[in-house]
């Protein structure tokens, strides 16, 4: 068997980000250094803290003034810094923007965000109507490879029927899901799951409650800037249209292409793990990574489609598990689909569900 070949369950991997087999599985079994750059191979158990060790770490930072700078960039003057006061940490926040921007009638096309040096963009989806679900365009021929993940199952069954939504506020979704750099700028503390943490630009995999903890103090640290606004998860329809182009949309099957391998990381690699954002493809709108790579964290509760026209929809009450879209690394084609449907538990560890961030009033 060859280096580099993917093994389930996981043995060690090549940690060393400028090599050809980085974060792959080598083999033989009992291989400690990587035969390729040398480096000591790695187990995703060896890179996990232990919660003992997390607790320790978040105990010093609590002793100690945690400083972050946030800038808000628009075309606009700078203001001087404000100091935001809590219990825990005095936070240094320098901004520049015009409120009157963000409040008014016209919306710019994109915000720009920096936080502690990690820069991050909001863009604009204007409100507009959509057919969801298991459209024509969304529709696909059998392949030998979706077959093998599910035989004869009818993978369009959940996405159905199909119904008019209507979205009537503009909303901002971000240009990526949230990167490992991003949550380093200004957490106090790690997600359950670790994988790739320490990696830059690299899709940070959450549970629920931490993707919840994240939220939260972003809008904590933001908030008296934002006229407000505020970050939250896309519902369902705000992720479906996104991902489907908005009022820009092609009619793609994939999010900004008929040919996932474009658009998106997914199962057809058997070697695959999540790429680094943007690596592949944009969308019509300029969206990256919506068709694989990590599925994505919805608001929606997740539950049967109705076929009445809905307005501004945001899911049942209640549910067996909170909807997530777009497909994984290691996903079918047919599941990265633009209108492809999946749940996880909110007990989920999250190793493969990440953050795409709206900002809307």
């Amino acid at each position: 068997m060859e280096t580099g070949q993917r093994l389930m369950p996981q043995n060690r991997a090549c940690p060393n980000a400028d090599c050809p087999d980085f974060g792959k599985y080598i083999l033989p079994l009992e291989a400690k250094f990587c035969p390729r750059c040398g480096a000591k191979l790695e187990s995703i158990k060896d890179s996990v803290k232990t919660q003992d060790e997390c607790k320790e770490a978040q105990d010093i930072r609590a002793e100690t003034n945690h400083e972050v700078k946030v800038e808000t960039k628009l075309e606009a003057k700078a203001e001087k810094p404000v100091e935001i006061k809590s219990e825990e940490s005095t936070i240094a926040v320098k901004v520049s923007m015009k409120p009157e921007i963000i409040s008014g009638e016209k919306h710019p096309d994109k915000f720009n965000f920096s936080i502690n040096g990690v820069s991050f963009n909001m863009i604009l989806v204007e409100h507009g109507t959509f057919t969801m679900g298991d459209t024509e365009d969304q529709q696909m021929p059998k392949s030998l490879f979706s077959s093998f993940w599910g035989g004869n199952k009818d993978y369009n069954e959940d996405a159905r029927p199909i119904h008019k939504v209507t979205l009537t506020k503009d909303f901002y979704i971000s240009e990526f899901v949230v990167t490992s750099d991003l949550w380093r700028a200004f957490m106090k503390s790690e997600p359950q799951c670790l994988f790739r943490l320490k990696y830059n630009r690299y899709p940070v995999p959450v549970a629920w409650a931490d993707c919840m903890d994240f939220i939260r103090s972003l809008n904590t640290l933001l908030s008296s800037r934002l006229n407000g606004w505020s970050f939250r998860l896309p519902t369902e329809a705000e992720w479906e249209f996104a991902a489907r182009g908005g009022n820009k949309s092609l009619g793609y099957r994939y999010s900004g292409s008929d040919d996932l391998y474009d658009v998106g990381r997914y199962g057809r690699d058997i070697n695959a793990l999540p790429n680094k954002v943007g690596e592949k493809d944009p969308n019509e709108l300029g969206l990256y990574d919506m068709s694989g790579n990590v599925d994505e964290w919805c608001e929606d509760w997740y539950g049967p489609y109705s076929s009445e026209h809905q307005t501004d929809p945001k899911g049942p009450v209640s549910g067996k598990g909170k909807v997530v879209r777009g497909g994984e690394w290691f996903s079918p084609d047919h599941s990265c689909r633009s209108s492809s449907r999946n749940y996880r538990c909110v007990q989920y560890d999250g190793e493969t569900s990440g953050i795409r961030l709206v900002l809307s009033k």
